[in-house]
């Protein structure tokens, strides 16, 4: 029988030290990260890390990462959430510039000591062992771009991008709060795009697939936020099209 683990992570507040600025903080994005949890843990997942504020650092995400990939086997899913605040920063290594980006920025998340850039999660996701499954959840500014080494056409893509395509084995979806352009709504409740999710979710009885929940998502969520469904690796139209979300029975592929 195949294993499901997850990490979550959610950060009010990052050190203004380490960044060199006061950043506000995302209010309740520590609860995002704890109902997100709360999801993963009803549908069988098994939870490896759930890190808040001061506990979520770069050096952190990368050991779960590691860790959770070290274990997963082939059929196993690995979820990874994430709440806080997403950044925009300009492109050093000439990547974006390759791939199409006029604007030539990188997107990344805030962890509480710094940021990883999305060529990192990029790296990240290369590592994935094969014939395993990922699903990420994204509630941040800036988050639908996060994925964009996936997104455009090999022939809009880098050779660094183009390789690590190439190099995926694993099968997923992401999802996100936002298209790149646009920054993620909040209350007081948490993030809009994560109340949305649970709300859709039902304590589990949301029995379409991930297209229709994100299309449901779209349809509640405010008018400035365009939140993203985006497939990744070996089969993942398949599996967005096919596999009831946060389930982590992979049968649906193959029906």
């Amino acid at each position: 029988m195949n294993k499901a683990y997850s990490i979550h992570y959610g950060l009010r507040t990052v050190d203004k030290l380490k960044y060199k600025k006061d950043i506000p903080p995302v209010v309740m994005a520590d609860q995002d990260a704890r109902t997100m949890a709360e999801i993963a843990s009803a549908e069988q997942f098994e939870p490896i890390a759930i890190r808040i504020d001061e506990e979520a650092t770069r050096r952190a995400f990368l050991q779960d990462f590691e860790t959770v990939c070290s274990i997963l086997k082939p059929g196993d899913f690995f979820m990874f959430t994430f709440a806080g605040h997403g950044t925009q920063v300009p492109d050093t290594s000439g990547d974006e510039a390759k791939y199409g980006d006029k604007k030539a920025l990188d997107e990344g998340f805030c962890f509480h000591d710094g940021v990883i850039l999305d060529d990192k999660i990029a790296e990240l996701l290369a590592g994935l062992p094969e014939d395993t499954f990922f699903i990420a959840v994204i509630d941040c500014c800036y988050s639908g771009d996060l994925y964009k080494f996936i997104e455009e056409t090999a022939s809009q893509q880098s050779e660094h991008v183009k390789e690590l395509v190439d190099s995926f084995k694993f099968t997923g979806v992401w999802l996100s709060a936002v298209r790149e352009n646009e920054k993620a709504k909040g209350d007081e409740n948490g993030g809009i795009f994560t109340q949305n999710i649970k709300k859709l979710w039902k304590e589990g009885r949301f029995e379409g697939n991930y297209v229709e929940l994100y299309n449901q998502v779209e349809e509640i969520s405010p008018s400035v936020n365009t939140p993203r469904c985006k497939p990744l690796g070996v089969r993942g139209w398949q599996f967005m099209e096919g596999c009831v979300p946060f389930h982590h029975d992979a049968s649906c592929i193959d029906e």
